[in-house]
């Protein structure tokens, strides 16, 4: 399940992913090392920046609060030398109150394959990259009207990004990783049979580490 930035949330994206590119430029002034050969393992995390805490205002009164976050640890092996394939999980939640004492909720779980190929170019420490992923997963939400009794809501979801990016290393073994990429998702309730679809672009950030011993 995707989340929509609130303002407050878009402003602090912006905020950091001025401090993203400044870091990158600081250490992309370091040569790097980079394990990128067969029989390494990348081990990293990311998030596409809907983390956040928010607050709504109509006409100057408080409408509502909410609460959401996403991340997305994953693993890969190198098969051959700069391409990765591997395993990433995706996990989501997000809560809301509203001003008629209204509430709902939901929390998502989804996994699938990821690929990652580094191209055979570099500036200083940056290794720029192509990213696949393909996930599948499960997803809850519930509603709960202020006067009425809650509504449970079960989902299966599915999702594919294309990105790309680049990798700035700080050292042999751990790279800061910035990427842009589009999404494209498809959920289902499995009660009533809707179906629902729809499609962005996101901006992701994250760590990663290199083990092996090449």
């Amino acid at each position: 399940m995707k989340f929509i930035m609130s303002p407050k949330t878009y402003f602090f994206m912006k905020k950091i992913i001025s401090a993203v590119v400044f870091a990158m430029i600081v250490f992309g002034f370091s040569m790097s090392y980079a394990q990128l050969s067969k029989g390494n393992w990348i081990l990293g995390v990311s998030s596409d920046l809907s983390a956040s805490i928010s607050t709504s205002k109509v006409n100057g009164t408080k409408s509502g609060s909410s609460k959401s976050f996403y991340m997305s640890p994953k693993a890969a092996y190198f098969f051959m030398d700069k391409l990765a394939g591997g395993l990433v999980l995706n996990l989501n939640t997000y809560s809301g109150k509203y001003s008629d004492d209204s509430k709902d909720k939901s929390i998502g779980f989804s996994a699938g394959p990821w690929f990652r190929y580094y191209l055979p170019c570099s500036y200083m420490s940056f290794k720029p990259f192509a990213q696949l992923e393909g996930v599948y997963g499960m997803s809850k939400s519930t509603y709960k009207p202020a006067t009425a009794s809650e509504s449970k809501y079960n989902y299966t979801d599915m999702s594919f990004d294309v990105l790309v990016g680049a990798s700035c290393f700080f050292n042999q073994h751990v790279a800061l990783d910035a990427s842009l990429g589009y999404s494209n998702f498809r959920e289902k309730e499995k009660s009533s049979g809707d179906k629902y679809a729809g499609s962005g672009f996101q901006f992701e950030i994250g760590l990663s580490v290199f083990l092996g011993q090449k």
